[in-house]
């Protein structure tokens, strides 16, 4: 069954690049560090989200740190959540992806302010929608399928 573990996410990993050049301004690889959250695999959710820093961080799409306080704060925020939640709820998904898509437009908007910049308000609050609506629907999507192809225990 390891096989199929390692599989998954490297398909997992593929997809969500292959998603963030189609789909701009959105974090696909979020979804994917929630699930090893709930699944309680710290240890791999450390490297994937290592890689997914050298992701974004290499690729120039977002300012430089940007992607160090976004998985440190999902980390945070999930953490945080499960101390009120059980963690393998649905709506504590949807609960944490609202939250997480707010708070994606407040780091932009804090980024921005680092850099003495005016945001592009539009943007930003647009990124943050589509970040929000992006958790919700991938992880439901990846969860599924993940089910399906591991035989992971259902949450």
């Amino acid at each position: 069954m390891q096989w199929r573990d390692t599989l998954w996410w490297f398909c997992y990993f593929g997809a969500a690049i292959w998603l963030q050049r189609f789909f701009p301004g959105i974090d696909a690889f979020a979804p994917g560090l929630l699930l090893f959250l709930q699944e309680g695999k710290w240890r791999q959710a450390a490297l994937f989200t290592l890689l997914a820093i050298l992701v974004q961080e290499g690729s120039g799409t977002v300012p430089f740190g940007f992607s160090i306080a976004w998985y440190a704060l999902v980390v945070f925020f999930f953490s945080v959540g499960c101390w009120f939640f059980v963690a393998d709820n649905r709506f504590f998904i949807f609960l944490i992806a609202i939250a997480l898509g707010a708070l994606r437009g407040a780091l932009g908007i804090g980024i921005y302010g680092l850099m003495d910049l005016l945001p592009p308000l539009d943007r930003v609050v647009r990124e943050a929608v589509y970040q929000g609506l992006c958790i919700c629907l991938l992880w439901f999507v990846f969860h599924l399928f993940r089910n399906r192809f591991v035989n992971a225990h259902r949450l």
